[in-house]
């Protein structure tokens, strides 16, 4: 079975494999070898006493520092490895481990000894672990659903919850996994089972703590300097590697900011930096990445992509696992395969609008607070303005936001942020659902799991609230997917310098005033990459990194357009009106109305279930 399991797994793990079994315990790894590539330091890894095994996924930076500490009570080592360090610690101080850990991981440590088994996953959810409860009281753990399923012990039954959440969202939450009976381990979580009975599950980490204990620092400056010396030590923990080490390069704030900072740890000519781009105006960066690139000195590639998009789609929803709809998971999957050309590990911009306050919706709850005591007076201009305004396929037009704003207009604060990226609301599944697939889901709303965060920092600001829910939510179940499953899918190991707990930690301290400083975006960060960075990049205006799908839905994609229509769930019944269907493709077509992500999101989920 264990074998079985990781045969779905040689994506992200193409150098070693390795099994151990042991009593009621059976372990198997697949091995990416990013440091001490040697044999020495596949999995399992057994330590000197034979008493401690582990299977571990991702990268402990601070992992020398650890060595160094570990060495001086008295522990020897064979590898040079993160891993056995990693081992070594949770010998020594146990669960309290994961307190000096800097790093991505999810990993699992049997204790003989205690026949304990120890399973945990990082601080912000870079790395996944999916567990299912087995009947019998036992339970089968893996970094992708699809291992789980090939056990064997998974009915295969679709959770309702997920897919209401992934109809509303584009994407399922970590409290409810696509499969039902799955469990994921929530970011900053560890889960201890014993044989015999007796589960301890524990958050390990409380970011709340941090957005309450806000910094002692008031000057303004001397913020940005601690944010950018952060930072710089961030992307240095990062490019530790004993493979080929490059970069994403957009050309925006975040990652010149990186690339910037390893030119500073070493010499900008080794620095290999990558982009992808598309035909279509108004979504290719690949001039700004250019432009920086040549400031920063480094070597860069890049490719446009556009023919492959059709007969690539389904590579790309098989990869992330799940259904999933961010539009950007195209250029991501394109971008890692091309940068798996190079290099081994890249590092990314990720988590930068998340900890700094980056997107275009902070702005809207900030207008929404401001219009709440008028909202009567400003909804019909509002709606008139939405009415008139044209409909161009946009990245994100002006016609999408408008509408999505009105959404949220007449909403509390917290609902209003939710509906922000919201594709479906109730009424939207309710009429775009056959009726037994709707009353089925009906009730599993989403927002109840954004709510529950927005309780637990309730006495905040409100830019710290939303901050804090992001962080809790698009950004594991979104963002930090997106990026996992369709790098890993190229054996690439992506590295986040804006995730490093210290700086995030910082970060939710400053002052919201300095975060959103008025209309502008990211202040502090800015501010503290001036000595770095010419203006040019500090103050471009975020694009993000959207494909182009509404072009593409009346093109290339167009062929898929008949499995929506024959879209099932495992138990056979139909999924959606068809009548729906029809208006919906109508409209986007004739570009009265661009239907692009939602139509995109139906597509994803089709192809998923087909699949």
């Amino acid at each position: 079975m264990i074998r079985r399991m990781t045969a779905q797994l040689v994506h992200r793990g193409p150098d070693a494999d390795g099994y151990y079994s042991d009593g009621p315990v059976a372990l198997g790894h697949r091995r990416l070898a990013v440091l001490d590539t040697s044999h020495d330091a596949d999995q399992p890894m057994v330590d000197s006493t034979g008493n401690h095994v582990i299977v571990y996924n991702g990268e402990i930076y601070n992992f020398r520092e650890l060595r160094e500490t570990l060495e001086s009570l008295g522990a020897r080592f064979r590898t040079r490895s993160d891993t056995e360090t990693l081992l070594a610690g949770y010998r020594e101080w146990g669960v309290n481990v994961l307190d000096r850990l800097n790093g991505m991981f999810a990993f699992a440590i049997w204790d003989k000894p205690r026949q304990t088994l120890f399973l945990a996953r990082d601080r912000l959810g870079e790395k996944p672990l999916y567990i299912f409860p087995t009947p019998d009281g036992g339970l089968i753990f893996a970094s992708e659903l699809r291992a789980l399923k090939a056990s064997g012990l998974l009915s295969g039954r679709i959770n309702e919850a997920a897919l209401s959440h992934f109809l509303s969202l584009g994407y399922t939450l970590s409290s409810q996994p696509i499969y039902e009976g799955v469990v994921a381990l929530e970011p900053a979580y560890y889960w201890e089972i014993a044989r015999g009975g007796g589960t301890v599950i524990r958050r390990y980490w409380d970011l709340a703590a941090s957005f309450r204990a806000k910094t002692s620092i008031t000057d303004s400056a001397k913020m940005a300097e601690e944010v950018d010396d952060l930072f710089s030590q961030a992307v240095s923990r990062r490019m530790v590697s004993d493979v080929p080490l490059g970069a994403f390069l957009s050309g925006g704030i975040d990652s010149s900011a990186v690339v910037s900072a390893m030119g500073r740890s070493r010499s900008p000519a080794l620095n290999h930096t990558f982009s992808i781009g598309f035909p279509q105006k108004g979504f290719s960066e690949l001039e700004e990445a250019r432009l920086a690139a040549r400031f920063l000195e480094v070597n860069h590639h890049d490719l446009v992509i556009d023919d492959e998009l059709a007969s690539a789609l389904p590579a790309i929803v098989a990869a992330a696992d799940a259904p999933f709809a961010d539009t950007s998971m195209i250029p991501t999957f394109f971008l890692a395969r091309f940068t798996r050309q190079n290099v081994t590990v890249a590092l990314s911009g990720d988590g930068g609008d998340e900890i700094f306050a980056g997107y275009e919706t902070y702005l809207a709850d900030k207008i929404h607070r401001w219009m709440s005591p008028f909202r009567s007076a400003f909804k019909p201009a509002l709606a008139l303005a939405a009415a008139m305004a044209p409909v161009r396929f946009a990245k994100v037009g002006l016609d999408f936001k408008l509408k999505q704003f009105l959404r949220g207009l007449d909403a509390p604060f917290e609902l209003a942020h939710y509906r922000w990226r919201e594709l479906f609301d109730t009424e939207g599944k309710a009429t775009l659902l056959t009726v037994p697939v709707a009353e089925s889901i009906s009730g599993h709303s989403p927002f109840d799991r954004f709510r529950s965060f927005f309780d637990e920092v309730k006495d905040l600001h409100y830019l710290d609230q939303a901050l804090y829910v992001d962080l809790k939510t698009w950004l594991p179940d979104d963002i930090l997917v997106k990026v996992d499953r369709m790098t890993m899918a190229h054996s690439l190991e992506s590295r986040a310098p804006f995730l490093d707990h210290r700086l995030v930690e910082f970060a939710a301290s400053l002052p919201t005033d300095v975060k959103l400083s008025g209309w502008r975006k990211k202040w502090i960060f800015k501010l503290s990459q001036r000595p770095h960075l010419p203006a040019s990049v500090i103050s471009r205006r975020k694009r993000g990194f959207n494909a182009p799908v509404s072009h593409w839905l009346n093109q290339s994609l167009n062929r898929h357009r008949e499995m929506m229509y024959d879209a099932t769930l495992p138990g056979g019944e139909r999924l959606f009106r068809s009548q729906v269907l029809d208006r919906m493709w109508k409209e986007h077509e004739s570009q009265r109305i661009d239907h692009g992500f939602q139509l995109f999101s139906l597509l994803c989920l089709s192809l998923w279930l087909e699949i």
